[in-house]
């Protein structure tokens, strides 16, 4: 099937509760999303596996209390470096960020966890299957980690134009 519109939010907000669930008591959920409407195309069960296992790996990286932001923004860019790729254009970004105390001794469970302390800053994340998804969907993952700060991972995603006919759009 071929990849629909989707609003950035939209996939988000469809997602609330379940992130929600996932967390333990003493992680709090916070959501800053773009008041404008980001758009871009997808496979819905993809992007949601990608927003899913982003959590999931915050999760086990942090202990209580903390919390986990996800935001979205959009971004031009002009032949910009972004984790060893070059990118052009307009780009929907969702961010993930986890602050919090750390556990550094707990080996993450996943093979490439950015928000694990043991794992290299800013550089490109490994073969997983959201790395993968996020190619397969024109896109790239990078993250940052900033003392105090806490782990942001951005997943940068082209935008999608709007169309004349936006009947398979879901904002």
């Amino acid at each position: 099937a071929p990849p629909l519109r989707h609003g950035l939010n939209h996939l988000v907000r469809g997602l609330e509760s379940v992130i929600v669930h996932m967390l333990p008591r003493g992680l709090d959920l916070w959501l800053r999303l773009e008041p404008r409407p980001i758009f871009i195309w997808g496979h819905r069960p993809q992007l949601e596996q990608v927003m899913l296992e982003l959590v999931a790996n915050a999760r086990e990286a942090m202990s209580t209390p903390g919390t986990i932001t996800i935001s979205s923004f959009d971004i031009e860019y002009d032949n910009e470096r972004v984790a060893d790729t070059l990118l052009s254009g307009h780009f929907g970004v969702l961010a993930i960020n986890a602050t919090g105390v750390s556990t550094p001794d707990k080996a993450p469970a996943r093979p490439y966890n950015p928000f694990a302390p043991n794992q290299p800053a800013g550089g490109r994340s490994g073969l997983t299957p959201t790395n993968r998804i996020v190619h397969q969907h024109g896109g790239v993952v990078s993250h940052k980690a900033a003392p105090g700060r806490g782990t942001t991972v951005f997943v940068h995603l082209p935008i999608a134009a709007a169309p004349d006919d936006t009947s398979n759009a879901q904002s």
